[in-house]
């Protein structure tokens, strides 16, 4: 070949075929005359990389395929016919070039190993100090060496980015490190499990509860107590005139009060002044993890006497909490069942997925994690916090400020849960420390395959740089004391302590600067399915202690005290040498906040003048208000947005209120001087929700073709979601910048609203404030202050109602409840479960009406009836008679759910209470308030009042958390009285119910069947809770009943949930309980075809229920598809079978792997999947990918990628819910 003058070592190959012979053809990627293409022999990639560097002179080649992904394997190598090389060697050596074919460079960057060491003495004095010097002299993305191993490391967030955005290829596995040896203390626990550890999603999927917001709140009271004895002994022992160790009593206040919340056991560590044993034993432990990762295997095995302690100390920690097990099984029965914390979940909790519950061991593991996890974050925030604020008067002057204005002057009174929400400034403070010094100074991640990195230019950070992670790195770390002191995303000031930097326009700047980078720049307790589960535990911690601590006392930082970062060996970044003196404050006095004993207090701005009402505004703006939302949420919060509107400024309207798919003519039409529009919508996982796909795909449609579709729009976005997501606003994001992208205008920038928060009603309300302020501004040019808007919106009345009822003397008329339903004739109905099952299963066939035809694999969709005693206790309550009849009239925007009220014509309240509202489901906070204005007793309005919002927590507890209905609070508020408009309010659209169709019209024409799961459950108060529409069809009698019903044909989804139109097609069906009756149908159209002459491809089905004498649907029916070859495989599951075993659909699944292989990779067989999307869909996708590792031979990326092409090929086809 001869030489090209190019700066790029890049060739292109492929394979070729000259009758029985094959070899490779290579070529230089800018070559174009034939005769400089030269041959290789076909033979194994390491040979060709052989012949590569003797032939080409290539010194480190390597084949990557066309997308720039590297092949790493053999069995990988021989799926590609075509790919390219790369001489990586001269891409790590030359600079980046413009040429997008140029190799991208191997990431090097480090300090020069010590042999043996390697990077040992560069890190061991500080690692996180010593790092971050590191990356100002080498760049973001360093290459560091511990004795043989490499690993990278890096404190830039688009690195970060990816890392969480792909947990697949960058799986948390604790092979090495500290970690590593301390999973002979904790084991397989949550922190210091692997990710493909059963253990871990057991234990994680149990604990996860016990985390929720309610739950949380559950233990503010016991950590009241434990910071009330925090607060008393550091008084009692030290005073004003001693030095107080504040990390050592900060360590055991917290040590205690995990110990307190979590097993109901007290160390009782606050109550002396030395330091426990079990904190000595912890501490050791946390210490010697770290050395003996820096000694090396050689170092320790030499260090017989560190050792030793190791040892014994583990063995100490083990037995103590063996005696905590020991102490709760052991309680009197009546004792033990009042517990509700975590050592009761692990001891009586079983896995929903798995059906398995905690070994002893584990327990064991999860409790040592908990109170080592447990106590750490918390004790170096407390730590760091009151040495910060010591420091800082104006930030200590702020934090007294507000502890006074929101906590009772009694220190015995504790905080409430509503007190704790109003602590704004305490939780910037909070943050803002966990900034400067996480807990954590960094967090390992594994490297799967080779992967391209994209980071920002330290010299340009308006531009970015790209490069290769080493071959031979298997890991990558991020140092986040680094990242949260980066000051590419922080600023020039990342190293100051200013709490105002959490303030919510500070933190709307800095992510507009950041972009999609910014929710990784901050990461105290990491991000993903491996973030700390106890993340709000430790913030309500830090929370509650520093306002009770600082209600009493300040601290000063001794004259002894020479605090720094620890430099010390440590598996954290804790304050040494910290010794504080604590200083009584002065009594409170009118106007000021109490002070440090013999400092003045401070003097005080005079409080605002009463602000001006905005009720006079006249601002006639047409408002289009679209909306995203799978659970309903934007759209009430939208509704209340659009009231607000209305309610307010006088001379505005609602246009129209829209989901975003139906608003995308209205939204390009909208482009008046007065017209405005509002989007709020939600994410889920990062995709848009349902009812704004088809808006996202037009988004991107037009972007290329119409790039100016909406000039004339002014718009605003506010999303919905939850910060403790990566995803958090992702779809929300796109559409705000789309939006302009398109040509409109944008009159507010995007609102963010954190589910997540106690108090994210609240923060709705005062975005409701801005927002109207600044559309006044806008559209009338008044500058009103939103504090204006927000006194005048929040003592806003109820909304008109959504419909006017007038009773009518006119007879009812028959109404279609939904588009296409229509009364069916019940033939057959017959009990599937044995009478030795405890669950109910119904198969009932239904007579086809004239004109409906169906599909094998389709739904058909039930109205659900209420039942009829309910409804007539419910009539008699509100005082209505059911034969009554009503003429609805629509007045406002309504909700979409649901089947909608027939407006305009005659309806009995029977049909209406019967067939068009649910009247079973716990009513939402907004019924409440419904109910509330209703109510003539002041007690009865009061208590409605606090439980429509003021006291959210009290409203889950006795309404949520019970199952309430509205006939039961209209039972138990007897002064409320509604008219049926305002009933209509208070209560949400019935849902139609969707049951897959068992049958094939290809067998009977003329009737098809359902396969329905009854549903009965006991609410917490111990009322039977039947399912409406499960029950309703369970006890039909053909004789009498009829059904509302319509199909849902399936085949307009973009994968059909039908058989192949080759039917010599193999198919892999799998499903669990009823998920089995598509498949009943796909069987019965099989046969059909059969016997009409059809070629039958291969067929499996793999189902799963409990135990063959209860619940194996159909089983007779299956054995005889099997028996005539209509089957070619049927696999039941058992999972009660065995007393022992449970056996589910994926284990067997798992068990035909090689057979599943080739019939899906080789012979292009087709999967279905029908049941649970939490445990079965789930559990089939998991069994799916191992499958492709290990008979497919693909990397875990590769087989998530092969996973994905079935689906969008629709190979891979799931009819799923829950």
């Amino acid at each position: 070949m001869a030489e090209k003058q190019t700066s790029s070592p890049f060739f292109l190959a492929r394979r070729c075929h000259d009758g029985d012979s094959s070899y490779f053809e290579i070529a230089h990627v800018e070559a174009h005359d034939p005769s400089e293409v030269i041959r290789a022999p076909n033979s194994s990639m390491e040979a060709l990389m052989a012949f590569c560097s003797a032939k080409l002179g290539l010194k480190l080649p390597q084949c990557r395929a066309s997308d720039g992904s590297p092949i790493t394997s053999e069995s990988h190598f021989g799926e590609f016919d075509a790919f390219h090389i790369v001489d990586m060697d001269a891409a790590a050596g030359s600079e980046s070039s413009s040429d997008s074919t140029a190799a991208p460079n191997i990431l090097r960057a480090g300090p020069a190993p010590y042999p043996i060491l390697g990077n040992i003495p560069h890190i061991a004095r500080s690692f996180a100090l010593q790092t971050n010097d590191l990356f100002k002299e080498y760049g973001p993305v360093l290459l560091l060496q511990i004795f043989g191993g490499k690993f990278h490391l890096t404190n830039d967030a688009l690195v970060v980015k990816k890392i969480f955005e792909n947990p697949d290829r960058f799986p948390k596995v604790v092979v090495e490190g500290p970690l590593m040896h301390l999973r002979r203390l904790a084991g397989d626990g949550l922190f210091t499990a692997n990710e493909t550890e059963e253990n871990w999603g057991i234990a994680h999927r149990i604990l996860m509860p016990a985390f929720g917001r309610a739950s949380i709140q559950k233990y503010a009271p016991e950590i009241s107590r434990s910071a009330r004895k925090f607060i008393d002994n550091l008084n009692k022992f030290y005073g004003s005139e001693k030095d107080i160790p504040l990390l050592n009593w900060t360590t055991k206040m917290t040590f205690d009060a995990i110990a307190t919340c979590g097993f109901a056991y007290d160390f009782n560590s606050l109550d002396v002044e030395e330091e426990a044993p079990a904190i000595t034993w912890m501490v050791d432990i946390l210490t010697e993890a770290l050395n003996r990762t820096q000694r090396g295997s050689i170092g320790n095995w030499v260090n017989i006497w560190a050792e030793r302690r190791y040892s014994q100390n583990i063995k100490n920690f083990h037995h103590l909490v063996e005696e905590i097990l020991d102490k709760r099984r052991h309680e009197p029965e009546s004792e033990r069942a009042k517990r509700q914390d975590l050592l009761s979940l692990m001891l009586n909790s079983t896995d929903a997925e798995t059906g398995k519950r905690l070994s002893d061991l584990n327990m064991i593991y999860q409790c040592v994690t908990f109170l080592i996890a447990g106590h750490e974050t918390t004790s170096t925030l407390l730590s760091w916090a009151c040495y910060m604020i010591s420091q800082h008067p104006a930030v200590e002057q702020k934090l007294l400020e507000e502890i006074d204005s929101v906590l009772d002057a009694d220190p015995n009174v504790p905080p409430t849960m509503e007190q704790i929400g109003r602590l704004k400034y305490t939780e910037m403070i909070i943050k803002e420390i966990l900034r400067m010094y996480p807990p954590v100074p960094a967090i390992a991640k594994a490297l799967t395959q080779q992967e391209e990195l994209e980071f920002r230019d330290p010299e340009n950070p308006s531009t970015t740089k790209k490069g290769l992670t080493d071959p031979s790195a298997n890991r990558i770390a991020i140092n986040i004391y680094s990242l949260h002191h980066n000051k590419i995303y922080w600023g020039d000031d990342a190293d100051k302590f200013l709490p105002e930097r959490w303030t919510p326009e500070a933190v709307a700047a800095r992510s507009q600067k950041n972009g999609a980078a910014n929710a990784f720049t901050w990461l105290p307790f990491s991000f993903g399915s491996r973030a700390c589960i106890g993340m709000q535990f430790a913030l309500l911690e830090a929370k509650i202690v520093l306002s009770m601590l600082f209600r009493q006392y300040v601290f000063r930082l001794s004259p002894n005290a020479k605090v720094t970062m620890q430099t010390t060996p440590s598996l954290t970044l804790r304050p040494e040498h910290l010794f504080m003196r604590m200083h009584a404050r002065l009594p409170r006095t009118a106007g000021s906040p109490g002070s440090p004993a013999g400092v003045p207090p401070p003097t005080h701005v005079s409080s605002q003048p009463e602000m001006p009402s905005i009720k006079s505004v006249e601002a006639k703006l047409n408002l289009l208000v679209l909306f995203g939302s799978n659970t309903g949420t934007c759209e009430d919060v939208g509704l209340k947005l659009a009231h607000t509107v209305e309610t307010a400024l006088r001379g505005s309207k609602v246009v129209a209120f829209k989901p975003l798919n139906q608003g995308i003519e209205l939204l390009q039409k909208h482009t008046g001087p007065e017209d405005a529009v509002l989007v709020i919508t939600a994410t889920y996982n990062g995709q848009p929700p349902d009812n704004a796909n088809h808006f996202n795909r037009w988004l991107d449609e037009a972007k290329k073709t119409n790039p100016t579709a909406l000039k004339g729009v002014k718009f605003a976005v506010v999303g919905v979601g939850n910060s403790q997501w990566v995803t958090f606003q992702a779809f929300p994001r796109k559409v705000d910048n789309s939006l302009e992208l398109l040509g409109a205008e944008r009159y507010m920038g995007r609102g963010e609203l954190d589910m997540d928060s106690s108090s994210w009603e609240d923060a709705m309300v005062k975005w409701r404030a801005g927002w109207i302020a600044q559309l006044i501004h806008t559209f009338v040019g008044d500058q009103v202050n939103a504090a204006d808007v927000l006194r005048a919106s929040t003592a806003l009345p109820l909304p008109p109602s959504a419909y006017s009822a007038a009773f009518v003397d006119s007879p009812a008329q028959v109404h279609t409840i939904a588009p296409g339903a229509q009364n069916w004739k019940i033939l057959n109905r017959k009990e599937l479960q044995s009478r030795e099952s405890d669950r109910r299963t119904v198969h009932i066939e239904l007579e086809l009406p004239d004109g409906v035809t169906y599909g094998a694999g389709d739904h058909l969709g039930v109205c659900p009836r209420n039942n009829a005693l309910v409804v007539q206790a419910l009539a008699t309550r509100l005082g209505f008679k059911l034969n009554q009849s009503v003429v609805l009239t629509a007045v406002r925007a309504q909700s979409s759910a649901g089947v909608a009220l027939p407006v305009g014509s005659p309806i009995s309240l029977k049909d209406i209470l019967t067939y068009y509202v649910d009247i079973t489901s716990s009513p939402c906070m907004s019924a409440v308030a419904v109910l509330a204005d209703a109510a003539t007793d002041p007690a009865e309005k009061s208590t409605l009042e606090r439980l429509a919002g003021a006291d959210p927590e009290d409203y889950k507890k006795r309404i949520t958390g019970q199952w309430k209905t509205i006939l039961e609070l209209l039972i138990e508020f007897p002064s409320v009285k509604l008219s049926l408009d305002r009933f209509l309010d208070a209560v949400p659209r019935m849902q139609p119910r969707f049951y897959s169709i068992s049958s094939s019209p290809l067998e009977n024409a003329k009737s098809l069947t359902i396969t329905v799961g009854v549903s009965q459950s006991v609410s917490p108060a111990g009322r039977v809770v039947d399912g409406v529409c499960s029950t309703f069809l369970g006890g039909v009698d053909p004789s009498m009943d009829t059904i509302v019903a319509y199909v849902r044909d399936l085949n307009n989804k973009a994968a059909p949930f039908h058989l192949p139109k080759d039917t010599a097609t193999p198919i892999i069906l799998i499903g669990a309980g009823t998920g089995l009756a598509p498949f009943r149908g796909f069987l019965q159209e099989r046969r059909a075809l059969k016997k009409s002459g059809s070629t039958l491809g291969k067929a499996i089905l793999f189902f799963g229920c409990r135990h063959p004498s209860e619940d194996y649907l159909y089983g007779e029916e299956l054995e005889q598809f099997k028996a005539e070859g209509i089957l070619s495989d049927l696999c039941v599951a058992f999972s009660r079978k065995s007393a022992t075993q449970k056996v589910y659909c994926q284990d067997v699944l798992m068990s035909h792997g090689e057979d599943i292989w080739h019939l899906v990779a080789e012979q292009g067989a087709r999967i279905y999947v029908c049941g649970s999307a939490g445990g079965l869909a789930k559990g089939v996708r998991a069994a799916l990918h191992k499958i492709a590792v290990q008979y497919g031979n693909r990397s875990s990326d590769l087989a998530d990628r092969w996973i994905a092409a079935l689906e969008e090929t629709g190979v891979y086809v799931q009819d799923v819910w829950g």
